[in-house]
């Protein structure tokens, strides 16, 4: 198990941009937008973690967010998904109203990020296992505890992107990664029987051969769908998932992320993980 759930934590990062709409036809025999719009009204509180697992780490507490169905003139020159995908893959970007700063306590007592042209959109392909809620805001001046502090918020554009389902596609979904979940941990059971048992003899031959049996269950292992886990399967949750509005269920753990140019390529880079304390519906 703790093998299956390293391979999990190794793809935290979700290439949003290549998003895809799930397979049930209901959702793709209507308009992406009209199921973006029916989250009007809605509103999360968010729990913001800056900084990788088992790594230092700084939280933003009680940002909270209202999902409207307008758009501003700011928007036009905001660089989000949908300015590199064609149009149906994207809802279009809506305003988002910011009904709670983000809090952190620092050396000098309780603290406000200052947040500014904060928007999302909804994007889901044909196919795909989830489609996307991705809020995009500017972070107007550098957040930390201290001046020495080793983890802190960046200034500038921040994404927070949380996985959506349909109820049909999650259930799906679910049963399945359970399923792979099960046999990976029959081979992985496997090994360890092996193993022990090469251990527990000292007879040269069957110590080989216990090796080798072993080493045939991780392989199965490593083919499995598990072993080659995609993105998408990594962010399916068993648990932990809220209903939001028009039948749609969003995942409460979120990946935050920035984005940097580097050789004239624009790359996704890791600032730390939201989580969904609260849904207002």
């Amino acid at each position: 198990m703790v093998i299956v759930c390293f391979l999990l934590s190794l793809l935290a990062l979700p290439s949003y941009a290549s998003s895809y709409i799930s397979s049930p036809g209901s959702l793709i025999d209507s308009p992406l937008r009209e199921y973006a719009i029916a989250q009007k009204g809605m509103s999360l509180n968010l729990r913001l973690v800056v900084g990788r697992e088992q790594e230092a780490q700084m939280v933003l507490d009680d940002f909270q967010v209202e999902f409207e169905s307008k758009c501003h003139n700011f928007m036009r020159s905001f660089k989000t998904v949908e300015n590199v995908l064609p149009p149906n893959f994207s809802s279009g970007a809506f305003s988002l109203r910011v009904q709670k700063k983000p809090s952190f306590i620092s050396m000098r007592g309780l603290e406000h990020a200052q947040i500014l042209n904060s928007c999302w959109e909804m994007v889901w392909h044909d196919g795909a296992v989830a489609g996307t809620i991705v809020c995009a805001f500017d972070v107007s001046k550098e957040c930390s505890r201290s001046e020495n502090s080793d983890v802190s918020l960046p200034s500038g554009r921040l994404y927070i992107g949380f996985p959506v389902w349909t109820k049909d596609g999650l259930a799906q979904c679910q049963v399945y990664k359970q399923e792979v979940m099960d046999r990976a941990k029959k081979c992985i059971k496997s090994k360890d029987d092996e193993l022990d048992k090469m251990n527990g003899t000292s007879n040269p031959f069957l110590k080989v051969l216990y090796f080798l049996n072993a080493y045939a269950a991780l392989t199965k292992f490593q083919r499995s769908e598990v072993g080659m886990l995609t993105r998408e399967m990594a962010h399916i949750p068993l648990e932990d998932v809220r209903p939001i509005q028009n039948g749609l269920f969003i995942s409460s753990r979120g990946t935050m992320w920035k984005k940097e140019t580097s050789s004239k390529k624009e790359q996704q880079v890791l600032v730390g993980h939201a989580l969904i304390r609260q849904v207002f519906v």
